[in-house]
């Protein structure tokens, strides 16, 4: 994540100054594209948290049968502890790390097969991806 101090528009620019000096963090005034979308208070100086990250990544497009995949998944722009999940070929499977913003998962390919898989957050699908067990 991004770190900055938020000051509106034409007022509070000597408190974000005071916080600048205190964290080292640069001053953003107003909105730009990334703070946009966002949603914060913005009549008021603030240190603002800006995700950057959003990564799904698994070890191998083809696996033999008997081996372990790892699923890791990145989002910056939601809280995933204790909101995600992920199924394989409409199997639920269970994560053995979660952090705030970080998951990892482990499937044992005991059955060759193409394996769809979903992930989802607060029941939403957002990532669809697949591989192969040989």
């Amino acid at each position: 994540m991004q770190r900055l101090i938020y000051c509106p528009l034409n007022q509070g620019t000597e408190e974000a100054d005071m916080l600048a000096q205190q964290s080292g963090l640069p001053i953003l005034i107003g909105d730009n594209s990334y703070t946009e979308q966002l949603d914060f208070d913005r009549n008021i100086t603030q240190v603002l948290n800006i995700p950057e990250y959003k990564e799904l990544r698994f070890l191998y497009d083809s696996i033999n049968q008997g081996y372990h995949q790892v699923i890791y998944y990145l989002n910056e722009y939601v809280i995933l502890k204790n909101n995600i999940e992920l199924y394989i070929n409409f199997k639920k499977i269970f994560s053995i790390y979660e952090e705030k913003y970080k998951v990892k998962f482990i499937y044992y390919c005991d059955e060759p097969g193409i394996k769809n898989c979903e992930i989802k957050i607060n029941n939403q699908k957002v990532e669809e991806f697949s591989f192969v067990v040989n």
